[in-house]
């Protein structure tokens, strides 16, 4: 029940794609075996698809939102020690909506910096989709697993045997 635009954009991930197949039933019988079904994106109004990825900043976002009537986002987070989480807090608030559903939200402006300090630690992940109070109440995404990598520059020179000339173009 989308707009054709929506369809448009709705190229559905994995978390978000749902395959739906029509079922007869007359007088309690069910009619014949063959079932069409067709996938969609599941539009319930929670941000789907987050993905988390690190940069030199520090740890980006990107979900997609399925809502029309939104009236902003938040990150939340929470470190994870022994598989054990100690609560969420809200690391980055987008305070407007992605004009549309089945808009991809992709902003170098927006992520997490104290997060990608120690390497190894595990983050969990999660969207809030906030509404205006008299429509609904706020709704939480699935949550998505980051474990900080190590990230750093090696710079060098490699050279030939135990001779002082530099190989060039040389892989390690």
């Amino acid at each position: 029940s989308r707009s054709q635009m929506c369809a448009s954009l709705a190229h559905a991930k994995p978390q978000s794609r749902r395959t739906y197949c029509l079922l007869l039933t007359l007088g309690g019988l069910q009619a014949g075996v063959d079932r069409p079904c067709v996938t969609g994106l599941y539009y319930n109004g929670l941000a789907v698809d987050l993905k988390v990825s690190m940069s030199t900043k520090g740890a980006m976002f990107t979900f997609r939102d399925t809502e029309l009537s939104e009236t902003g986002f938040e990150v939340l987070r929470q470190k994870k020690i022994n598989g054990i989480g100690g609560g969420y807090s809200t690391v980055v608030i987008i305070d407007s909506e992605l004009s549309g559903c089945a808009t991809t939200f992709d902003s170098i402006t927006f992520y997490d910096s104290s997060s990608i300090t120690t390497p190894g630690e595990v983050w969990e992940y999660k969207v809030r989709t906030k509404y205006s109070e008299t429509i609904t109440a706020n709704i939480d995404s699935d949550s998505y697993e980051f474990t900080t990598p190590w990230y750093g520059t090696l710079e060098g020179v490699v050279t030939a045997g135990d001779s002082e000339v530099w190989v060039p173009a040389a892989r390690v």
